[in-house]
């Protein structure tokens, strides 16, 4: 936990994107593609306002428990993750024991 919130909570509180106010539009609809050629400006607002949050996120202590633990399996270990905060790999997981998922 990177202490984000889930993608459907992120569109609310006090971290929330400024353009579901001023544009009217929900996280759900902010997710179609069309808005990058219908409305660029408003489509790359909102995904760099998602990219910055993650980005500025940084890995809490947890990533080196199970780090550690690993290092003193007989075979390692290995993370298979559908985060998208980079954590596993930002902590220091070797990446060849690392998989990230993501998409639909």
């Amino acid at each position: 936990d990177a202490g984000l919130p889930t993608f459907t909570a992120s569109a609310r509180g006090p971290n929330a994107w400024p353009g579901f106010a001023a544009s009217g539009r929900g996280l759900e609809e902010m997710c179609d593609a069309r808005w990058f050629e219908n409305d660029p400006h408003l489509a790359w607002g909102f995904w760099l306002h998602q990219c910055r949050r993650c980005a500025d996120a940084r890995p809490h202590a947890g990533y080196e428990v199970a780090r550690a633990w690993a290092a003193e399996a007989a075979l390692g270990g290995f993370v298979i993750t559908s985060g998208v905060d980079s954590h596993w790999a930002a902590s220091g997981w070797a990446q060849p024991r690392l998989m990230e998922l993501h998409g639909a």
